[in-house]
């Protein structure tokens, strides 16, 4: 296994981060993934999460 470190930074878009995998069963469904690649990749996104969570109304987003 290696070790790797991952820098990241944000745009305003989130305060928390969310890490991810499709696992097999989603990732069937992601066309540029080939069957077995679920099991090398996570996904980081930024997020608002628990006490940072933001609701939107119809047509509106985070930045407006």
């Amino acid at each position: 296994m290696l070790a790797r470190r991952l820098a990241g930074g944000q745009d305003g878009l989130g305060h928390d981060a969310c890490v991810w995998n499709p696992w097999s069963t989603k990732a069937a469904g992601i066309a540029d993934l080939e069957p077995d690649d679920w099991r090398r990749m996570v996904c980081v996104e930024t997020a608002n999460a628990a006490d940072d969570a933001v609701t939107l109304g119809a047509r509106r987003s985070a930045t407006s």
